[in-house]
Parts: structure tokens; C-alpha cells; sequence
């Protein structure tokens, strides 16, 4: 009788193929575009990506506001009635960030290994973790401006609030001021323009479709969010958190069939940039693309103090847990437009090796230096330096954003 070793007998009772964990889909990166360093032109497109061209780790780019004045005619003389062309800046930063995995080449640990290849899924697993931060940072830009790795040396920008701040069941007339002045006094006017102690409703077809028309509204008369082309449409996309969308779904195919035409959002086929079919449920209505977003932040408002909650990559997730008595969740949308969220990228993507014990013990980094900022713009020369925050929370003068808001709906009550 052949003799058969506790390893060979493990490799015979364990799979060798691996099964990864499902990844959530992630609407707002299917949409992006290139910035135009030669034109100055930003792409037609939500994400905006810049690349460094001497390995730097800044970048300022500028925006060309449209012309206001009432010109002349007539007789009336030009000279001295000249408009000047105003322009807005934003700075783009970028840092490192990355994550590494351990691992065992030889010995008897590394050979209980071989029987699940788990050498073969350590750089996918690297590569799926930054595909997942990716999305995280572009959430976290669109809410608080700065990605978080921005915060950090030789970075070191201030988070804030993004100054367009919707309120899904207020009017547009009565949506969050925005004082230009400071974080907290901004924190403060959202405190109390948001609903307190309620749950988000939308089973009413007149509460699915007003919130619709509202939002639209808010974007073309109140901020004036600049659309980009999408399905060949002037389009602004609105992904919604997946509670709300599964509400907001259901009841418009609802009224589908009793309802005027051209009022009713219809189902479409969305493709991404580069012509793939996208594998996000979506419908439109008007010019939104309204898109379902498994990845939605939640914020919570205990009091004026807003806390924010991102989906983290793999199966962490601290977006649901219990919080402070009293307080509210808030699931989290974003409309988006032309250059909402800027990714700069100095160094892409590298992997590297940390080899101790006699090449036993060797560890696989994957690293990045990139930012990611949210298309908020300034005409205060001192931004290029502090980012649009200052240490003690005061916005930059000048403050023009053209390109995204937040949206809030109501969640949870605790």
C-alpha cells in the first residue's frame, strides 16, 4: 500500500479554484473622459482624468465662466464698456495609497497553500481592492471635495461639504443655503433643511414623479449643472440609492401605462463611453439618467454633527450599523454633470515585493499616487496652496460649482 502524506491528502479533498466574492456595480465610473491638455477642454464626460506629465503631484486647472453683461448697441460707444472674461481655478493633488498582501514561498505553510493556488488570486484580490477605493474616493470627493488620501502629507487639504446640496423633499426654493463662509455654518443650514425622524417613502406615483421633475428643476434653474452627452442627449445622471431606487422603480412602472405621454420615465439601454452594455439598472426621465447605486453613502445628522458612511471594499460595510439615539440616516444620490469628480493620477497602478527570511516570507503591494476632487471651483489665488478649505474650516472666495450635488433622501430613524 502507497503511502499517502497529510498534504497529498489535502490536495485531494480541497478545491483548487477559488470563487471571489461578488463586487457591487458602480455607476458613476462608466461615464469618463480625458481632460484636453493642449485645448484646456474638459471632457464630455462625468469623471474628468488628468495625467501627470513630469511625474508632479499637482496640477491647477482653470474654467472659463460665460459673459454676463448687457453689451451695447446702437451709438452707444464700446470703449469703456468692455466685459472682462472671468475664470475660476481648482487644484488638483495627488498621494500615495495602496494595500499588500503576505505571503509564504516555501516551507510547510506555503505547501498547505498550493492546494487553493491562493498565490495566483493575490494580485487580483490587489487589483479588485483599488478597483472597489476607486469608487469609494470618487463618493468621498463628491460629498467632502477632497478623497481622504488628499488629507494626509504632502497633500494636506482640508475636507469640506459640497456647497450644492439638494434635499429630496424640499421644493427648489427651499433647498440648503449655502453661506460661503464655513463648513459648520453650511453643516448647520443642511441640519435644518433636512427631514428629521421620518423614512423615505416614494410608493405614491405623484411622490416618485415629483421628486423626479424637483430634482430636474433644482438642477436647471437653482445650480445650473452643466449636462454632457449621453446616449446622443444633453443628459445629467442621478444615481440613486438602491432602498430608494427599488421604490422609485416599482412605482413609475406603475402609472407607465395611465400616464401622459412624455412624462413618464421610459426604460433604456445605457451604454458606457467606450460602447459596452453597463450592468446598472437604470431608466430616464427628461434629461436624467437615473441609475441604481448599490455603493450609495449614508449620512448621518445627530444634532447638526454630519457623519459620513461609505461602502468599503469586499464585504465590509459599516453604512447600516446602529447609531446614536435620536439621530437620522440619510441614503445618499448624486447628480452629476460635465467634470463632476477629477481624478489626477501621477504614478498608475504598480505592484512590488518586500522579501524577508530567505525569500520565505515575501510581501505584494499594489500602490497608486492619485486624488480624487470633486469639480468645485475658486477665484481665491491662496486655494492653490491650502485647497478650498482652510485649518479652521473657511470656504475660499469665489466658490462656483457647475457639475455636481449631493442628493439626500431620507432613511433611517434612530
Amino acid at each position: 500500500m502507497a503511502y499517502i502524506n497529510p498534504q497529498q491528502l489535502q490536495l485531494k479533498i480541497i478545491d483548487s479554484k477559488l470563487r471571489q466574492e461578488a463586487v457591487l456595480a458602480d455607476p458613476l465610473t462608466y461615464f469618463a473622459g480625458v481632460y484636453n491638455e493642449k485645448l484646456k477642454a474638459v471632457p464630455d464626460a462625468v469623471m474628468s482624468k488628468v495625467g501627470s506629465t513630469n511625474g508632479e503631484f499637482e496640477r491647477t486647472v482653470a474654467v472659463r465662466l460665460a459673459l454676463i453683461g448687457a453689451g451695447v448697441s446702437g451709438r452707444d460707444p464700446v470703449l469703456g464698456h468692455e466685459e472682462e472674461l472671468q475664470t475660476r481655478q481648482m487644484t488638483l493633488r495627488a498621494n500615495t495609497y495602496g494595500n499588500a498582501v503576505p505571503t509564504l514561498r516555501w516551507g510547510i505553510d506555503a505547501d498547505l497553500n498550493k492546494a487553493i493556488n491562493i498565490l495566483q488570486e493575490v494580485q487580483p484580490a490587489l487589483s479588485q481592492w483599488h478597483k472597489e477605493m476607486t469608487g469609494q474616493k470618487i463618493r468621498q470627493a463628491l460629498c467632502q471635495i477632497y478623497s481622504p488620501e488628499q488629507i494626509k502629507a504632502p497633500a494636506s487639504r482640508n475636507q469640506g461639504l459640497n456647497p450644492n446640496f439638494i434635499v429630496s423633499t424640499a421644493t427648489g426654493a427651499t433647498q440648503v443655503a449655502f453661506p460661503g463662509t464655513t463648513v459648520s455654518a453650511f453643516a448647520t443650514n443642511i441640519d435644518a433643511a433636512l427631514p428629521h425622524g421620518v423614512a423615505n417613502n416614494l410608493t405614491t406615483s405623484f411622490g416618485a414623479l415629483e421628486t423626479l421633475a424637483q430634482i430636474q428643476q433644482i438642477a436647471d434653474l437653482f445650480m445650473v449643472i452643466e449636462s454632457f452627452s449621453a446616449n446622443g442627449d444633453n443628459s445629467l445622471l442621478l444615481t440613486v440609492p438602491t432602498p430608494v431606487f427599488t421604490q422609485l422603480y416599482s412605482t413609475v412602472q406603475l402609472v407607465n401605462s395611465t400616464s401622459i405621454r412624455g412624462f413618464v420615465p421610459n426604460a433604456v439601454k445605457f451604454d458606457s463611453k467606450n460602447g459596452d452594455p453597463m450592468a446598472v439598472t437604470g431608466f430616464s426621465y427628461g434629461k436624467l439618467l437615473v441609475m441604481n447605486d448599490p455603493r450609495f453613502p449614508v449620512l448621518n445628522d445627530a444634532a447638526g454633527t454630519l457623519t459620513w458612511y461609505y461602502k468599503q471594499p469586499g464585504g465590509a460595510d459599516a453604512r447600516f450599523a446602529a447609531k446614536t439615539a435620536g439621530s437620522d440616516d440619510y441614503y445618499i444620490g448624486f447628480l452629476t454633470g460635465k467634470g463632476a469628480c477629477w481624478e489626477f493620477e501621477s504614478s498608475p497602478l504598480q505592484f512590488r515585493e518586500n522579501v524577508e527570511d530567505y525569500q520565505r516570507n515575501v510581501g505584494v503591494g499594489a500602490f497608486r499616487v492619485a486624488g480624487y476632487t470633486a469639480g468645485v471651483f475658486s477665484n481665491d489665488p491662496s486655494t492653490f496652496g491650502t485647497g478650498l478649505i482652510s485649518s479652521a474650516g473657511q470656504y475660499a472666495t469665489g466658490i462656483y460649482n457647475k457639475s455636481s450635488a449631493v442628493v439626500a433622501f431620507p432613511g433611517k430613524a434612530w
